[in-house]
């Protein structure tokens, strides 16, 4: 900002240089009002204003017109105690029990307020709970505003490699995404490989998971088990 660059090249510099996601124009309360404040700096050459001060009043002031719309609208909402005791009379499958959300994704599901995760490795384990694969996952970061994943980090690596791993061994999840997904109708599949690529889909971060923590251990750190990062338990 104080180059007056515009957003496009901050954007670039955030994901490119900073591992960073772009700016989100969705999250009201932090990356709209910078992508505000940007486009008035970049605007405003002559005023002598110094616009990345201006963050916190321009913050609060959508706070106190958000805080004020949730006032009017607290009583339609239902309380706590209620969804918990909701929550509590659902009947899980026990066969799906890698489908279970983490908690960090239930809070984000379920609270009122969407606030706009800030981590690339939340995205990452919100893709593999739903089922993506490397080619997946690199749209859906990309979507968010992420680098794709990083075959020189460490852990994105190794996740790369456990995904190719079980990607190989589970060649029908790609057809299904094709047929569902991109809408090739000339992929043919029965009910009986449909069921079972659910099945795969579903079981694919605890599958990962033994796939990941397999991998040799470094060579510098023989002592240590390599830890699944994607997946609270």
């Amino acid at each position: 900002m104080a180059y007056k660059l515009p957003l496009k090249t901050i954007n670039r510099w955030l994901v490119k240089y900073g591992g960073k996601k772009q700016l989100y124009i969705k999250d009201v309360f932090n990356d709209l009002v910078w992508i505000y404040l940007i486009n008035a700096n970049l605007r405003d050459s002559d005023s002598g204003n110094n616009y990345y001060r201006k963050f916190d009043e321009c913050s609060n002031s959508i706070k106190e017109i958000y805080n004020h719309m949730n006032e009017e609208i607290a009583e339609d909402d239902a309380g706590t105690a209620d969804l918990d005791n909701d929550i509590k009379n659902i009947v899980f499958d026990p066969d799906y029990v890698a489908l279970y959300l983490d908690d960090s994704m239930i809070n984000y599901l379920t609270s009122g307020e969407k606030y706009v995760p800030k981590n690339k490795k939340t995205y990452i384990s919100i893709g593999l709970a739903l089922g993506m694969i490397v080619k997946d996952l690199d749209i859906y970061l990309k979507m968010m505003g992420y680098a794709p994943l990083d075959g020189t980090c460490l852990e994105e690596g190794l996740l790369i490699n456990a995904l190719e791993k079980w990607e190989g061994e589970h060649p029908l999840q790609r057809k299904f995404k094709e047929k569902y997904f991109d809408g090739n109708d000339e992929i043919k599949l029965d009910k009986q490989d449909e069921k079972q690529v659910v099945n795969d889909m579903l079981g694919l971060r605890n599958d990962l998971k033994e796939i990941y923590e397999a991998f040799p251990k470094s060579a510098y750190n023989k002592e240590t088990t390599t830890k699944f990062p994607y997946m609270n338990e």
